[in-house]
């Protein structure tokens, strides 16, 4: 679901290896910037995956991330006492599968509770706005807030890295 490359200013192509059902269900990432545009898609449809192509080669040192990201859609369809055709069939099948592989792999991604905490889900996140500046911190809730970087914490922390930074031994 993810294939990541590091451009050289030279090569245009970067292959991936696994089906997508159609060139749109490929994200393309330059530098942690999703593209629109500028590359081509090849290979949808096929078992083996295909590649990307981009017009310009990205500079050395860019990030090249494809990432697959299927539609959630369902397209088989099926009329009453037609034959059940098998092709459309294993497609519908590629298609759920992709699906969850894409599914798994932004969890697997994630923040997230381990399997044995008991509660059911995370709050959600601050709106980015209230988060700008500030540190990601955890209320006496559980929920997650925006810390200021300033204060006790902040002064303990620059502290820190003063004591590490001339290699004094810390003391506990």
């Amino acid at each position: 679901n993810h294939w990541a490359y590091t451009g050289n200013g030279s090569t245009t192509a970067f292959a991936y290896d696994a089906k997508i059902m159609a060139s749109t269900d490929l994200d393309v990432w330059l530098d942690g910037v999703l593209q629109s545009s500028g590359y081509t898609v090849s290979g949808a449809g096929t078992d083996s995956g295909g590649s990307v192509t981009f017009t310009t080669a990205p500079a050395s040192g860019v990030s090249v991330v494809l990432f697959r990201d299927p539609a959630l859609l369902q397209t088989a369809r099926y009329r009453e006492n037609d034959n059940f055709p098998a092709s459309v069939t294993n497609d519908a099948l590629d298609r759920l599968n992709i699906q969850i592989q894409a599914n798994a792999a932004r969890i697997a991604r994630a923040l997230r509770l381990s399997d044995g905490d008991p509660a059911t889900g995370l709050a959600a996140l601050p709106a980015r706005a209230t988060l700008l500046g500030k540190l990601l911190g955890i209320d006496g809730t559980g929920a997650p807030v925006g810390v200021s970087a300033v204060g006790t914490a902040a002064t303990e922390f620059d502290a820190l890295i003063g004591t590490l930074a001339a290699g004094d031994p810390l003391e506990y």
